[in-house]
Parts: C-alpha cells; structure tokens; sequence
C-alpha cells in the first residue's frame, strides 16, 4: 500500500479481512499524536511483485484508527501501544467487483489471544505459531512480498498488550498481517489426528507494528494484539466480535458512502 506523506512517496502493507475491508497500522494513516495531520493519497495494490499490480489498484472509501492514537493518548510506551491498527474499506472497481471478488477471497481475523496455548511445553508462556507477510524496505527494497514463520509470544510493555515475533522483517513491513493456521489448502490427517486448537485456517491476530530497525543486530518484531482493552473492552461491536479490531470495523462498516442511504454494511462490503 502506497500513500504521500508531506508530498513523499512511502509504503507500508496491508491485507484484506472482509468483502472489501483491509486491515492495515494506524502510524501508516498518521504519526502518533498528530492530530489533524495526515497521510494521504492511500493506494493498495494487492500481491504487487516489482511494481506490478495483478489485481489492480484499489483506493479507500473510508478510514478508521483509534481516536487515542490521532490524540497520542494510548496505553504504552514508546513505539509499544495497545492499539496500532486502522481499517480501510475499498472502492469496489470500474467493473463494480468487491476486491476479495477479484482476488478469491480474503483471510479470517481473530481476537482475544485466537490460537494461542500456555502450558508446560511452551515454559507457560502464551505462545503461538504465526506467519507474517509484507514488504519489508531492507530486503529487495520493499518490491517483493516477504513471509516470516515462527512462534510468537504474548507480553506487556507499559501495560500495552504485544505481540512479539523474531524476523528480519523492518519499514516498509507495517501493517502486514500475522496470521495463524496459514495455509491455502486443507490437509489430511491420520488416524487420532486433527485440527487442535481453534483451527480456522488464515486468521489475521495482529499486524506488524515496531521493532528494531538495525538490520545488523536480532530483529525484534511487534503487533498490537488484537483484543479486549482498556479503550475497547466490549465483548461485542456490532456483531464483529470483541476488542479494538471489532470496534474499528464496526465504526467503519456504520458509515454511508457519499450519496448513500445506506451503510456500508448493508451493502456489502463488509460480509464475512
């Protein structure tokens, strides 16, 4: 996804979680705490490869993000915040196609800690194994999407919930999804085998947020989780679950297009 910032070209990545709704982090809609100011001229290019665009170029009808970040309010510390995520619905195109209509389809989303265990196994840690994508700026200069796999590990930082996930993934690479269960087809078990725990396949459970952009020392990488907090502690929104990624959605799927009587919901874009 490309946008300007102060009329410079920059970045990040993003992935699409309903008919026509993307999941991306807040810092690519804005810097914390800017207030007024933002980025703009927002355009996805969903699975570009060198500068190319297979599915087309998509441009937003509509944004949402936490009013915490715009007002520099969050829980956390630093680059470490409860909520760095904002979700974006999508025109459809000049042939009135949904973008997952074009595509085949989008990925799951999940929250609450979807997927992870805590036992002895994993020294009673809540951990997970995740897959995360985007288009990291220091390997092949953001052009290529990029896949990092890996177990992942719930923490706090400041009391902000995270994410964490060692990959060489860096700029460029925010907002990509970490998605748990990844997979493009279903496999086949033996006897006594199966699925395991909450095992819908390519659930979307944070996106890239921060982490060290050093590319000479041990990459630390970190999502905001998607989950019930302070800002967003209903267990509902709207009938899109629970927590921060819930309630954005059902901000944005509330809104009418421009000369709409009706809201994006009940046209659509957001089905599941």
């Amino acid at each position: 996804m490309t946008f300007q910032v102060g009329g410079i070209s920059a970045h990040c990545s993003a992935s699409v979680i309903l008919k026509s709704v993307i999941v991306t982090a807040a810092h690519c809609m804005q810097d914390y705490g800017a207030g007024a100011d933002r980025f703009d001229s927002h355009v996805f290019r969903p699975a570009s490869y060198e500068g190319s665009s297979p599915y087309g170029e998509w441009t937003p009808l509509a944004a949402v993000w936490p009013n915490t970040w715009t007002k520099g309010t969050e829980v956390g510390s630093g680059s470490a915040v409860d909520n760095d995520l904002a979700v974006m619905i999508l025109a459809k195109n000049a042939s009135g196609q949904f973008i997952s209509d074009l595509v085949g389809g989008h990925l799951n989303y999940g929250w609450n800690n979807y997927s992870f265990i805590n036992s002895k196994r994993t020294g009673n840690i809540w951990t997970a194994a995740v897959t995360t994508l985007g288009y990291p700026g220091l390997l092949d200069e953001g052009a290529i999407m990029q896949r990092s796999d890996g177990p992942s590990y719930l923490t706090t930082i400041a009391d902000a919930h995270q994410i964490y996930q060692g990959s060489t993934f860096t700029g460029g690479s925010s907002g990509g999804p970490w998605v748990v269960n990844f997979g493009y087809e279903n496999p086949s078990f033996s006897d006594g085998s199966g699925v395991g725990h909450k095992a819908k396949a390519n659930v979307v459970i944070g996106v890239t947020s921060w982490g060290s952009a050093d590319p000479n020392q041990p990459k630390d990488n970190y999502s905001s989780q998607f989950t019930q907090n302070k800002r967003y502690p209903k267990a509902d929104y709207g009938g899109f679950g629970a927590g921060n990624i819930a309630a954005l959605l059902n901000t944005a799927c509330s809104k009418k297009p421009r000369g709409s009587t009706q809201t994006f919901k009940q046209l659509g874009y957001c089905d599941q």
